[in-house]
């Protein structure tokens, strides 16, 4: 379009020499000049045969032309290579990887803090030699989740983790995919997938959350999370295996299946819970009646509340409930264990202090020479990452929002009582004028 209108901007007289295929190169501009001054020549050639007036006024004509036309072939080359700058950007753009660092020109200068080799007294965890203090891993021996979480992890889950015969590698490729097979809660959100080549790359939008489906099922079809571990483990492993792609992926959701439906708090409950249901059903059809349950002592136990709707829709995991990583995690958490919890605390220099998810997250991810899954989970680790950064963020934007509501009552009530103060002045100094008038009179 822009070479168009340049082309449109020229004089009649040289609309001809624009329409010239060759106006992309530069000579070509010197050359359209020369051919205008030939004509220049040509015309001083026969100023005798013409009036000097108007010889003077195609002189001056011509000139304007010559200058026309110098500026329009400018704008056409400006165009043209603003066109060839966009066609390559495009092509590189395809190309275009997702961390361009790669190549060697843009490598910044490498900074080398030394080798991970020291090691947290209180903890163990690895930090390099150029970092000081170690608290962001344990807050000095004071929080030790790691240990309550990861230790005495099961033996075939830990092997599948770290080992290198082909199970273990399929495992690891698609340690993600298998997670979600045995998940209570599905993450949610606006998920974005690249197109370029490069690393995989985990992008979330928006508001992040977790669904759970807590209905009883009345048949087997159309399952999903929990409502897998109503039923036993041979059922629950005939249909993960539905969509089953690779022997080692049967071999392993099977073993997966009898070894969390042991061993995984939520998973026990489930089954419990299903089992009462369907036992209760059987035992008191169309009837209403309320069974007292005892233990060994007589007394009422101990229980946890599990909620079942009726309708049969997802519902939303809370996002402060200490269910959010087990119930997601479960190839990281096999035994359901909680995970943070709001009102948990750790005592630190003779202080109780709140548990932050910052605290409770790095003291996970941090290096140590003991087994952590959180290490060995590949794709599945970076999407715990993403989902604990997210989780942080919103602790840290839901404190700004009440300290802003805190800071805007204390200003409203700092300007009611200004406005009441200002009243009552104008209410003594009504009373101090009528007094005065009254003394006068």
């Amino acid at each position: 379009m822009q070479l168009q209108r340049s082309k449109n901007r020229l004089p009649k007289s040289l609309k001809n020499i624009a329409e010239c295929d060759k106006l992309n190169d530069g000579n070509d501009k010197i050359s359209v000049i020369k051919n205008v001054l030939v004509n220049f020549v040509q015309l001083d050639k026969t100023r005798k045969t013409i009036g000097r007036k108007k010889l003077t006024k195609r002189i001056k004509r011509l000139s304007s032309n010559i200058i026309k036309c110098a500026e329009a072939l400018d704008s056409i080359k400006v165009a043209n290579d603003s066109t060839k700058k966009k066609q390559r950007n495009k092509k590189s753009l395809k190309k275009q990887k997702l961390f361009p660092a790669i190549d060697e020109e843009i490598i910044p200068d490498e900074y080398y803090l030394g080798p991970l080799s020291t090691g947290c007294e209180h903890c163990q965890a690895m930090f390099y030699e150029k970092e000081i203090k170690y608290k962001q891993c344990c807050e000095f021996g004071a929080v030790k989740e790691y240990e309550r979480l990861f230790n005495n992890f099961p033996k075939f889950i830990k092997d599948l983790f770290i080992g290198e015969d082909e199970e273990s590698i399929y495992f690891k490729k698609h340690c993600r995919r298998i997670n979600n097979k045995f998940a209570f809660a599905s993450y949610t959100g606006q998920q974005r997938d690249f197109k370029t080549p490069g690393p995989p790359t985990f992008v979330l939008h928006g508001e992040a959350k977790r669904v759970i489906n807590t209905a009883v099922p009345e048949n087997k079809d159309n399952l999903s999370y929990g409502q897998l571990y109503f039923y036993g483990p041979d059922v629950a492993e005939d249909i993960r295996n539905k969509n089953a792609n690779a022997f080692n992926e049967i071999s392993i959701i099977s073993n997966l299946t009898h070894i969390i439906s042991k061993i995984n708090m939520l998973a026990l409950s489930y089954k419990h819970f299903g089992d009462y249901i369907r036992e209760q059903e059987l035992k008191h059809k169309n009837e209403n009646k309320a069974v007292p349950i005892y233990n060994e002592d007589g007394e009422v136990p101990e229980y946890n509340v599990l909620l079942c709707n009726k309708t049969g829709k997802l519902e939303t995991l809370s996002h402060f409930s200490p269910l959010k990583d087990p119930a997601t995690y479960p190839l990281f958490f096999p035994t359901g264990a909680f995970g943070w919890e709001e009102k948990k605390t750790y005592k630190k220099n003779n202080e109780q202090r709140s548990l932050t998810k910052l605290v409770y997250y790095q003291n996970l991810i941090a290096v140590r020479p003991s087994f952590n899954p959180l290490h060995h989970g590949g794709l599945l680790f970076q999407l715990f990452v993403v989902d604990a950064y997210t989780a942080i963020e919103r602790d840290r934007l839901n404190y700004v929002i009440k300290l802003n509501k805190e800071l805007k009552q204390k200003n409203n009530k700092h300007i009611e009582d200004l406005l009441e103060d200002y009243l009552i002045g104008d209410e003594d100094n009504e009373e101090a004028a009528k007094k005065s008038d009254s003394g006068r009179c």
